[in-house]
Order: structure tokens, then C-alpha cells, then sequence
């Protein structure tokens, strides 16, 4: 299994020097936790919405006091974002890029072709991916998933979902109802 069959093709990506609030606005209407950071082209680094949180608790009082008519939202992502990503290339080892984000606690790597970004790989992607096979053994016989064998597909923009799934049923499986968007 390739990378390529499992990543997020033609992620959602934001430039080194946007502000800080297009890539927060971005994250958050697009459901993201990262966003491949690009000078031109050029993969320069990932922006989270972890360094995101961290600029602003550990910039604040220092800002605030320096320049109390600026945001650390109006910085440009470059001061914000983590340089020097690590990144797999589309015909990697989908095992060893697991391995990869694992041994380096990363939820995300950039996948690119040669130089040119093509996609990106995430825990969700690689969730859809152990589905996948588990249900593949199962169909064959194997023992699979014990709880019903969802099974795995790409949508039109070419990100993995699951058929059969939703999150507010995992939320109730798992004791969380209240929890989220629209509690009370």
C-alpha cells in the first residue's frame, strides 16, 4: 500500500505570508488541525491549530502591551508556523509513514512528488485505511471489525471517509452526547 492511495490529495494550503487569521479562519471553516504552509509553490512548513493557540497564550501580554492597536491574528503565518516539516513522498510505504507520524507524535505529514506538494496524510486518513483492510478480512473470512464493518471510499475531492459512519454516532458509542457543536 502506497500513501498516495490514502492521503488527502490537493490539501487546503495557506502562504508563509498570509495573517495568522486567514489560516485560523481557514482551520476552522474547513475543519482542519493543519495546513501545509507555501512560499509561491514551495512547501516552507505546517501551520497547526496548536501554534496557533500557542502565539496567542504565549504572545499576549507581551503584544498587548507592545502593540496594543495590532492582533497576533494580523502576524503572518511565518512567524507562527513550524518550518523544516517532515514530509513522505506519494509512492512511500503507507507503513512507513505510520511508523513515521507515530515515532514523531505528528498528526499530519505533507505528501509530496518529488518537490511539488500533492496531497496530505493525517491519522484520519490512516484510520480509513486499518478500516479498510479489517473489513477486506472480514469479507474473507478473517475476524475483521467486531462492530458492524464500515466500510472505506474516497468522495469527489478525493478525502477517505466512511460509509455507514458518522461522528455523532461515535460520540454516542462513546458516551459524549452534549458535547461539541450545537450542546447547550
Amino acid at each position: 500500500m502506497r500513501v498516495r492511495d490514502w492521503m488527502t490529495r490537493n490539501p487546503i494550503t495557506v502562504q508563509a505570508r498570509d495573517p495568522v487569521r486567514q489560516a485560523a479562519t481557514l482551520l476552522a471553516s474547513r475543519r482542519v488541525n493543519q495546513l501545509p504552509v507555501l512560499a509561491g509553490d514551495r512547501l516552507v512548513g505546517i501551520i497547526t491549530e496548536r501554534d496557533i493557540r500557542e502565539a496567542v497564550f504565549c504572545l499576549l501580554p507581551e503584544w498587548n502591551y507592545e502593540h496594543r492597536e495590532t492582533s497576533v491574528l494580523d502576524l503572518r503565518v511565518e512567524a507562527v508556523m513550524t518550518p523544516h516539516v517532515l514530509v513522505v513522498q506519494a509512492q512511500d510505504d503507507l507503513v512507513r509513514a505510520a511508523r513515521l507520524m507515530r515515532r514523531e507524535r505528528l498528526n499530519a505529514l505533507p505528501v509530496m512528488d518529488r518537490h511539488r506538494l500533492v496531497g496530505i496524510l493525517t491519522g484520519s486518513d490512516l484510520a480509513v485505511a486499518l478500516i479498510s483492510l479489517l473489513s477486506a478480512e472480514r469479507q474473507a473470512g478473517g475476524e475483521g471489525l467486531r462492530d458492524g464493518g464500515f466500510g472505506a471510499r474516497h468522495d469527489s475531492r478525493g478525502e477517505a471517509s466512511l460509509e455507514g459512519a458518522s461522528s455523532a454516532g461515535y460520540a454516542e458509542e462513546a458516551g459524549c452526547t452534549g458535547l461539541g457543536r450545537g450542546a447547550s
